[in-house]
Formats: C-alpha cells, sequence, structure tokens
C-alpha cells in the first residue's frame, strides 16, 4: 500500500469487492492497524467477511453502502477506501469518503471508466491515488505479518493448471472467497 494511502490506528477505512484476495488481506491489515473497517461483499459472503474482521459489512446488492457509510459515521464518512471493483462503485465511494478522505484505487473489474464532480473533489478535499503493488519495504512488512500468523492468506480453492478456464470463470462471475491458486501439472517421472 502505497505511503501517501497508509492506515493508522483509529481511522476508518471502507473495502469494496471484500471478498477478493487482496481485500480479504486489506480487512486483515486495517484490523491490526487498529481501524475500523466497512465492507461491500455479496450476500453469500457478508458472514465470511464479518469473521474476517470486518466491523460493518454491506450486501452490495441489498444496501446503497455510501448512505449506509453516511448513517453509520455520523455523516462523517471514512478516512480511507481501497477500491478494486471501479465503475460499479466509484459513485458511492467518492460519497463514502470523509473530508480530506484518501481513495486507493487498485483494480476495475466492473470497467475503468471513473465520472466525478470536479467540485465534490475539491470541496472533500480528497486524496485519490492508484496502485499495483507495494514497495520493497512494504512487501517485506506484510510477509513479516504473514510469516508470524498475524496475516492469513485467504485461497479459496487450488487447482490443477488445466482448469485455468474454471478458475477464469469464478472469477468473473464473482464467487470466489479469497485467492484462486493454479498449480503446474506435476512432471511425469518426478
Amino acid at each position: 500500500m502505497v505511503t501517501r494511502g497508509r492506515l493508522r490506528e483509529g481511522e476508518t477505512v471502507l473495502v469494496t469487492g471484500a471478498s477478493g484476495g487482496v481485500a480479504t488481506a486489506a480487512i486483515q491489515i486495517a484490523k491490526h492497524v487498529g481501524a475500523h473497517v466497512y465492507a461491500t461483499t455479496t450476500a453469500d459472503n457478508v458472514e465470511r467477511v464479518r469473521q474476517l474482521g470486518a466491523d460493518v459489512v454491506y450486501d452490495r446488492e441489498q444496501v446503497d453502502y455510501s448512505k449506509g457509510i453516511w448513517r453509520d459515521t455520523g455523516k462523517r464518512g471514512v478516512d480511507l477506501i481501497f477500491d478494486s471493483v471501479g465503475e460499479q462503485t466509484w459513485a458511492g465511494n467518492v460519497r463514502a469518503a470523509a473530508r480530506a478522505g484518501r481513495i486507493v484505487v487498485y483494480g476495475a473489474t466492473t470497467g475503468p471508466r471513473l465520472e466525478t464532480d470536479a467540485r465534490v473533489l475539491f470541496w472533500k478535499q480528497l486524496d485519490i491515488m492508484g496502485t499495483t503493488m507495494s514497495g520493497r519495504a512494504e512487501f517485506r512488512e506484510v510477509m513479516a505479518l504473514v510469516f508470524s500468523g498475524v496475516l492469513k492468506p485467504i485461497v479459496d480453492v487450488v487447482w490443477d493448471l488445466g482448469r485455468a478456464r474454471e478458475a477464469h470463470e469464478r472469477l468473473e462471475a464473482g464467487r470466489q472467497f479469497g485467492r484462486i491458486v493454479l498449480m503446474p501439472r506435476p512432471i511425469a517421472g518426478r
């Protein structure tokens, strides 16, 4: 996670698409830091996301999460948003952000177009950043949490590489919870 997007103890965070691999890690990291975590996911994953540590979970198919956050934060919004969804959640994210909030975009599973009223950006004084990976120091920090058992990578399924098409279909349908791992076929005679 980029330095400008670094979460601090006591802050509030929203994780969209909370059943994805990066999102499940983001929830755990946010709780480890001492943040209050809001999350969006589908109905079948609401309880699993809660068990992961999210304090408030919205079923994105049933609730306008931005209105829920506005209500649940006393009309303040959240300090930091981690979004991998893109188009479908963008307007809600901008509404859910607190004044001087930060939005970190690391994916666009529902589309790349993010339309925003510029007046909202300057009135809220939002900081919007994109990221694809962390730096070496952040990678080492997170891996130390994994190796110490604080952070637990969530693996949905482990399949043979020959099931790559099925894995993509599972991802596109949003049926996974965590990562899908594809393993190469064993080499004969080994």
